[in-house]
């Protein structure tokens, strides 16, 4: 009787274990389709982590945490300037690496504002290097707005979780706009379900809104 009642034990005990293992593989599968469908269009000139193929014609260059790719014509000052428009706080990367290569001084920027947001959200997810695709003006972000979403809407930027791309124009790209853009990189990598769109927005806008909040004062 002894030896039925402990079987009995061990069989509901290997019932359980399998039912939570099938529990959660099930878990795991519902949440990578809903990373993998966040975006399911490609992106005309591009492979498929979202940056341009060989033949397409760009400025490329690489920072710490961004691979940037601007069109042709690209005035760099100009952009660099754009994006020193707010001084703001930060802690964890040394002065020293800043270049007086236009292309360094552009990917230095933006590693700072990287830094920043992640202090600003207290999030440090695994994130690859994020595609930063400068065109030349919001029209051509719209077009490719529309080719990713096949839905027309008026945008000067938007970030495509799939791609782990942030794109943006010459026109519109300033610190404040750069940093929301992060905001939404980050917060996309750190849930294993990605949120809402408006508690993304949210969260992006909240970066934004305390980029100049800390202690250590850089420009």
């Amino acid at each position: 009787m002894a030896k039925d009642i402990l079987i009995m034990k061990i069989l509901k005990n290997k019932i359980f274990l399998l039912f939570f293992f099938l529990l959660t593989a099930l878990l795991l599968s519902i949440s990578y389709q809903i990373r993998s469908d966040y975006s399911i269009v490609t992106i005309s000139d591009t492979n498929d982590s979202g940056s341009p193929s060989k033949s397409s014609k760009w400025i490329i260059f690489k920072s710490s945490h961004f691979t940037v790719y601007c069109n042709p014509t690209a005035n760099l000052k100009r952009i660099e300037r754009k994006l020193r428009k707010r001084k703001f706080y930060i802690t964890g990367l040394k002065n020293s690496d800043y270049s007086r290569n236009i292309q360094d001084k552009i990917g230095y920027r933006l590693d700072r504002l990287f830094v920043r947001a992640k202090q600003i959200l207290d999030m440090n997810p695994r994130i690859k290097k994020i595609h930063l695709k400068i065109f030349k003006n919001r029209k051509e972000v719209k077009e490719e707005f529309f080719k990713i979403y096949r839905i027309r809407r008026r945008v000067k930027s938007f970030y495509v979780y799939k791609f782990n791309t942030i794109f943006i124009s010459e026109q519109d790209i300033t610190d404040s706009v750069v940093a929301h853009e992060i905001g939404h990189a980050l917060t996309d990598h750190y849930f294993v379900v990605i949120p809402p769109l408006k508690v993304r927005e949210m969260l992006a806008s909240y970066v934004d809104l305390h980029l100049e909040e800390e202690r250590i004062l850089v420009e």
